[in-house]
């Protein structure tokens, strides 16, 4: 379950982080929705939601600890031809901000560096999508001892 309480937990506080964000869309301002997993299947084809997900994709186990690596996936409508791009740059700025002054989430798993961020090359616009790539060290359990007697 460590994967999913990060995911979970990170998509909790980027939520409340982004509280404040909207987009504005055909059918009227939307809030920015953070998902821990995959994004969700839209319900119809006119869907067109701002929407982030918080996605564990490896997790590592070493002698010394155990890190999980995670896709934090941007997907930000905006119908603005010239202009539409920045809003996807801010949104991606303003979560890399926050998870470099607070590295660790929920107490338990450290974000460690580097962290990185990379645009989707074939945007599909309305929709700008970037990813941030991001590796948290989580607790990993004790070796019990085997008694062979």
């Amino acid at each position: 379950m460590t994967p999913i309480g990060l995911m979970e937990a990170l998509a909790a506080r980027l939520q409340i982080l982004l509280d404040g964000y909207t987009s504005e869309q055909p059918t009227g301002i939307m809030p920015i929705k953070v998902n821990a997993g995959y994004f969700p299947i839209p319900e119809n084809a006119r869907e067109k939601k701002s929407a982030i997900h918080v996605l564990a994709t490896k997790e590592t186990d070493d002698k010394d600890m155990s890190t999980i690596s995670l896709q934090i996936g941007l997907s930000i409508y905006d119908d603005n031809t010239v202009d539409g791009w920045r809003t996807m740059y801010n949104v991606a700025e303003h979560i890399r901000q926050d998870l470099l002054k607070h590295r660790y989430v929920d107490m338990r798993y450290r974000l460690e560096l580097p962290l990185s961020f990379e645009v989707v090359e074939d945007q599909p616009f309305p929709q700008w999508q970037g990813i941030i790539l991001a590796t948290y060290t989580v607790p990993q359990p004790v070796e019990e001892e085997f008694n062979d007697f």
